[in-house]
């Protein structure tokens, strides 16, 4: 049997009907994406739920250090918090 030889169709690219259907999926992806009112009222009220609720320590008697934490070549490194200053401008 003969190969077959691929055939290759020089097609002019049509931008205009590429930027309509990439604004088409945007829009559609936009609409799944975004919540309507009624899904914004109910995921509002529930993230409110529970950030209302009272937040229970349960490492009563732990000791913890403050450290700073800084990455050098490629390493992990912590020093402990010596000082402890806010600067405000």
């Amino acid at each position: 049997m003969k190969p077959i030889k691929p055939v290759t169709i020089k097609k002019q690219t049509d931008w205009a009907e590429v930027h309509r259907r990439l604004e088409a999926a945007a829009t559609t992806l936009e609409r799944v994406i975004t919540p309507g009112t009624e899904d914004k009222k109910r995921l509002l009220k529930a993230r409110a739920k529970a950030l209302s609720q009272e937040i229970i320590q349960e490492d009563a008697g732990q000791q913890y250090l403050e450290v700073v934490e800084f990455r050098l070549v490629g390493e992990v490194y912590a020093l402990k918090q010596v000082i402890s200053a806010r600067y405000t401008r």
